[in-house]
């Protein structure tokens, strides 16, 4: 058994064989302490406080987001696994899947350094996993704008006498039933769009006083506009 690893993973899998142990283990006990965050960049920070200078930034980043990807897919696919099993499966998909020439002998003990900690990763992993787990997930939108004329034909004259205008809504969005990206199409007119401009307005205020009551309360919130 193996997984399909996404081509932009293959340079981050070799990257993270050429590190130390010691180096794996200071990358995995920074991670397991940092605050629980969806912020890439507020994690990255704490390695400039500790003099983490070893790592190119851009290599860590693109490391935690392969961490954050391995934990949510492992949630939501292969929950069944334990790490020992999770890790074996990685390793024989990297060889299978990214270079049967390259050597892989690093690769188990990292994943084990990685896994044994990386608290912050494994709980944002689960909370995206968590915030997903719908029927449709909305991936995108736009709103295609159109004026239509309008043609006056009797007495056989056909010539336009006024305009109108239309809109139409595209939602883009991923059904998890069927692993597929689909694509949704409604028409609006102007007194539909500030339907929606009140809606929307009106649910971005709840979010404001739903994490103003959490912060009250001192409970812990992973602020999803961290993650654009």
């Amino acid at each position: 058994m193996s997984i399909a690893i996404p081509d932009q993973h293959h340079i981050i899998f070799k990257k993270l064989c050429s590190y130390t142990e010691d180096q794996v283990t200071t990358i995995a006990e920074i991670l397991d302490n940092a605050p629980l965050t969806f912020s890439t960049n507020e994690i990255l920070e704490l390695f400039v406080v500790k003099k983490v200078n070893w790592i190119e930034r851009d290599d860590l980043s693109n490391i935690i987001d392969v961490l954050t990807s391995l934990f949510t897919f492992r949630k939501a696919q292969l929950d069944d696994l334990n790490d020992d099993e999770f890790i074996k499966l990685l390793l024989d998909s990297a060889i299978d899947d990214i270079d049967k020439e390259y050597d892989w002998s690093n690769l188990k003990n990292i994943f084990n350094i990685l896994f044994s900690k990386s608290k912050t990763i494994k709980v944002a992993g689960k909370a995206l996993d968590v915030t997903s787990d719908h029927s449709c997930v909305y991936r995108d939108s736009r709103i295609l704008s159109d004026i239509r004329p309008i043609f006056y034909d009797e007495d056989g004259d056909e010539s336009i006498v006024t305009t109108t205008t239309t809109h139409t809504l595209k939602i883009t969005y991923n059904d998890n039933n069927d692993s597929k990206i689909n694509n949704f199409y409604i028409a609006l007119d102007i007194n539909d769009l500030k339907n929606l401009q009140e809606i929307v307005e009106r649910a971005i205020e709840k979010e404001k006083k739903l994490i103003d009551f959490l912060q009250a309360a001192k409970l812990s919130h992973l602020n999803s506009e961290d993650l654009i």
